[in-house]
């Protein structure tokens, strides 16, 4: 290589001064983009310009020296490993973080019902004045006034379970919308993941690195991990044989499609929408019984099989648009689905064999993670309520407790408080009541009673109220008290169902905190507080012999089983075991705890997440620092380029002009 003539080296010269104006203004961009938000710091890439090949006539005397720099690109520093664990722990945090604020919600209910005298809450304190009353009634025989009072605290502990769950039942709209948000900003985030690699790829083709645009569409990606767990990957997609540009690819992390492959959520220019499973209004379960567990499912699946999957309204057929929750949560999954990938004018991707892929992905009840998944779970898990379909979706489903969980829990506490009270304020129908040597119920002078139960008058016997339930005939029961056909010696009596699932009926079965209610039966006076279930003729017209006994069931322990408010519950071990206080202050308790397990996680994943987009920051950021001193290097250089410049203009005018003739 022969040494560079003298207008060459005004050619370095002159590359110097371009490398080093074009370095300051890169480090003028870094520095003037140093709070703007996801931007990567840039540097100038320089090479060493030098000819290839051997000369014709070099020889060892020459000395072989380059031709000066040139700027390559401006490129970006970061760190795609730093990129991926970032993603992944934003991801645990989104999770835990949209969790936290579900359990922040339920917590703010309970507390408000939770506030009562003393170490009391609310509705525990409501719970110790009701006995109190019945204590007192015990006190003040035949003063109708006491029972009037024990009636009224009664009716306000009704209404304190009534607001409690209604409280916590609305927080569930308020997770829908918070569900139907986080969706839509996924949404708009995958759509707009996808128009940048469209922007992207077309810069790329004509040699433009795009660098704010990459920089816009890494800020979306990270938003994006917040709500469901990705992998993101990069790969040449080759458009001629001439061509290649780089494609972005979003899978949904450790998910499989069918076919075996990630679910894709971006594919280059193609990307899906997310949305809740549609099912057409048609599929109606026709068999649909819920008290029968073979059948206790509202709707059929694509093979016309019982299934628990939410359905809803949308327009015109997308799921992403419009989105109409369904208005119960008992059958609700909220199980979420991929839309085909489609391009910017709608056109869907094509597989190997260049067929459209017109097929939308089920995602199942594990798939994703996230923020979307957080709030999913808070809408549906049901802990210990679970039910066998719950736990084969979701091996783990026993162990989460959602918004169900606690509505649940307070429909067990509302149940077993009034099945054992209208239980211990009645008597066997069959001791109390007049009959004949037939069996048939007969007045004072022994005429048979005619009462209308199944459609017309009929005489009513012992045998017509075989198998039924205490309470259940309360109308028919009144009805012959009213006729006189009371034996002689329970005259007095006047017990009956207290607690029904209405304030106008007498009904007590379906009875959860939401409708837990004073009978009409109680309200009307027709029943009152039984005092005793000993009979008249031993003296025993005042006696407080089951007052007494009701008392007793303030500190009595008792089981609560997971079937008795759920009927499809996989469990049949009891879930809590003590008084109607203890199991309200462990529901409490239950959800302190949660929360503090929800709490050290967001801490630690969120320190986690601080570290990792530190670490990003110190590669990717700007530091004014570094920047400064890279402007004084510089600058440094560009003088001694322009001082290059001016020593080989006098060399050369030195040797034209002063060289002589």
């Amino acid at each position: 290589m022969a040494v560079i003539g003298t207008f060459g080296s005004f050619t370095t010269a002159r590359l110097a001064l371009y490398a080093s104006q074009g370095s300051l203004n890169v480090t003028g961009n870094n520095i003037a983009n140093i709070n703007t938000k996801g931007y990567t710091r840039q540097r100038l890439d320089l090479v060493s310009l030098n000819a290839t090949g051997q000369a014709k006539y070099a020889n060892s005397f020459m000395v072989d020296v380059g031709y000066g720099v040139l700027c390559e690109r401006t490129t970006q520093l970061r760190d795609p490993f730093l990129d991926i664990r970032y993603r992944d722990k934003n991801s645990q945090l989104g999770q835990v973080e949209a969790w936290q604020k579900g359990l922040d919600q339920l917590r703010a209910t309970f507390d408000e019902v939770a506030r009562g005298d003393e170490d009391f809450g609310i509705i525990t304190n409501q719970l110790h004045e009701l006995f109190q009353s019945i204590e007192d009634l015990g006190t003040r025989t035949g003063i109708d006034n006491y029972d009037e009072l024990v009636r009224a605290e009664a009716d306000i502990l009704c209404q304190l379970l009534n607001t409690a769950a209604k409280d916590v039942e609305g927080l569930i709209q308020k997770q829908e919308g918070k569900l139907k948000d986080e969706l839509n900003t996924a949404n708009s985030l995958l759509t707009e993941i996808r128009d940048l690699n469209k922007q992207i790829r077309e810069h790329s083709i004509y040699g433009d690195s795009a660098l704010e645009l990459r920089d816009a569409r890494n800020v979306a990606i990270d938003e994006l991990s917040r709500l469901m767990h990705i992998n993101v990957e990069y790969s040449m997609e080759r458009l001629d044989q001439y061509t290649e540009v780089e494609k972005l690819t979003i899978t949904l992390a450790d998910s499989r499609d069918e076919e075996g492959k990630p679910i894709k959520l971006v594919d280059g220019v193609f990307g899906t929408q997310i949305g809740i499973r549609q099912h057409p209004v048609e599929n109606l379960n026709p068999n649909y019984d819920p008290n029968d567990p073979a059948n206790n499912k509202k709707y059929l699946d694509d093979q016309n099989q019982p299934t628990d999957d939410v359905w809803y309204k949308t327009e015109k057929g997308d799921p992403t648009k419009d989105l109409e929750l369904a208005d119960t949560y008992n059958d609700e999954k909220y199980l979420m689905q991929l839309q085909p990938l489609k391009d910017e004018n709608g056109r869907y991707m094509r597989n190997e064999k260049d067929e459209e892929i017109t097929d939308p992905v089920n995602l199942d009840d594990t798939t994703l993670s996230g923020a979307i998944q957080a709030i999913r779970e808070m809408l549906t898990e049901e802990g210990v309520f679970a039910s066998e379909d719950d736990i084969v979706g979701d091996p783990e489903a026993s162990g989460k407790r959602g918004i169900p969980y606690y509505i649940r829990a307070l429909d067990s506490l509302a149940q077993k408080f009034a099945s054992v009270m209208n239980e211990a304020n009645q008597m066997d129908p069959a001791v109390v009541y007049r009959t004949d040597k037939d069996g048939n119920f007969v007045d004072a002078d022994g005429n048979v009673i005619q009462f209308d139960v199944t459609g017309g008058p009929k005489p009513i016997n012992k045998a017509d109220l075989v198998g039924w339930e205490k309470g259940e005939c309360v109308e028919l029961l009144d009805a012959l008290k009213k006729q006189g056909v009371l034996e002689e010696d329970y005259d007095y009596y006047n017990g009956g169902v207290l607690f029904s699932n209405s304030g106008d009926s007498n009904d007590p079965t379906g009875i959860t905190a939401k409708n837990i209610s004073v009978s009409a039966g109680w309200q009307n006076t027709t029943t009152r507080m039984l005092r005793s279930k000993l009979p008249k003729g031993e003296g025993n017209t005042t006696a407080n012999d089951n007052i007494n006994h009701i008392i007793t069931l303030y500190d009595k322990k008792m089981s609560y089983m997971p079937q008795d408010v759920q009927g499809d519950a996989k469990s049949d071990k009891a879930f809590f075991e003590g008084t109607f206080r203890e199991i309200f202050d462990n529901i409490g308790g239950t959800l302190a705890t949660d929360g503090q397990v929800s709490n050290a996680k967001y801490v630690s994943y969120s320190t986690e997440a601080l570290d990792l987009e530190n670490s990003r920051q110190s590669i990717s950021g700007v530091d004014l620092n570094e920047e400064a001193t890279g402007m004084i290097q510089f600058s440094k250089s560009y003088s001694a380029a322009c001082r290059l410049l001016t020593t080989l203009d006098s060399m050369l005018d030195k040797l034209i002009n002063g060289t002589a003739v």
